[in-house]
């Protein structure tokens, strides 16, 4: 494995700005940047890593951002950065040109992932097994055993793959820009197309979400789409929702308790019976959003330096 060490810039410490109120408001958050932020993982019950554009790499913990952002190119294109997740408590960022910097102390190493494609998620299947996935199909993996990233052939052809979900290493799930969802069950990988009684055309998703293995899996996508498909079944079926903003991410607490986020600063929550709008205090898109270890904190983060946080 290849490695270069990568030096941070000088931290930035920026207080809470928050507005609003309410247990069922998102409360919009003061970031100091205007950079887009396209990913953010939980670390903790209150601590966060976020990545974004301009090679965004930030920390929010105790109502404290911190931002140790990076140059990771030493010419002079600092490249962008598109989801962020960790292994072994230690945060790993995708992005640009098949990018993957890992976290080693105060420092950042850069990893030869084997592609040049723009990598436009991350996740962890188990805690040892990460999965990337990006343009043209890529998808690669990372285990503690060999300590490398090697290619995965998941048949996705050329379709983006844009969001990611895991239980483990033998339930995995894939979302591509072609409405397709694929998923590896077993030692197989399984691409079904997404379409529906009231859908014929599939459409573009962009993320996936399940409580556990074999229970509903929700899909959301272009123009405010979210599909179910419920436990044991294999047809899908489109939600009613009363939006037509596309929606770009989704993660839930429990079965019963699901948040999507999109365009223009859509929030939905699902339930357990229907999905309703919630206030998030932002008209900015929202690309990603997860919820603490513990469910009590839920956070999205957008376009020009947005975040949203719902305490609960």
């Amino acid at each position: 494995m290849s490695a270069r060490v990568v030096t941070p810039a000088a931290a930035l410490v920026v207080a809470l700005t928050a507005s609003g109120c309410g247990p069922e408001r998102f409360l919009a958050v003061d970031t100091g940047v205007q950079d887009d932020l396209r990913g953010v993982h939980a670390v903790g019950p209150d601590r966060f890593l976020v990545a974004g554009a301009a090679g965004r790499i930030m920390a929010w913990e105790d109502r404290i951002f911190t931002d140790t952002s990076t140059d990771a190119d030493p010419g002079p294109r600092v490249p962008g950065f598109y989801d962020i997740t960790s292994v072994g408590g230690r945060g790993v960022v995708v992005g640009d040109q098949g990018l993957v910097l890992r976290a080693e102390g105060k420092e950042w190493l850069e990893e030869a992932s084997g592609v040049q494609d723009r990598l436009l998620t991350a996740f962890r299947a188990t805690p040892t097994i990460l999965y990337a996935g990006g343009e043209a199909g890529r998808v690669v993996r990372w285990t503690s055993g060999e300590d490398r990233w090697r290619r995965v052939n998941v048949g996705a052809g050329q379709a983006k793959i844009t969001g990611g979900w895991a239980q483990s290493d033998q339930a995995v799930v894939l979302t591509t820009d072609q409405g397709a969802v694929i998923e590896r069950v077993g030692e197989d990988w399984i691409t079904q197309i997404v379409i529906t009684e009231t859908s014929s055309v599939p459409l573009p998703l962009f993320g996936a979400w399940t409580a556990t293995a074999g229970a509903d899996l929700w899909a959301v996508g272009l123009g405010g789409s979210i599909y179910r498909r419920p436990a044991g079944d294999e047809a899908w079926v489109q939600e009613e929702v009363d939006v037509q903003q596309d929606l770009y991410s989704v993660w839930g607490a429990a079965a019963d308790d699901v948040f999507a986020v999109g365009a223009r600063g859509t929030v939905l929550h699902f339930d357990g019976t229907a999905w309703k709008g919630l206030p998030s205090s932002t008209a900015r898109d929202l690309f990603s959003v997860v919820g603490s270890t513990d469910g009590a904190t839920v956070v999205a983060v957008g376009s020009e330096g947005a975040m949203v946080v719902l305490r609960r």
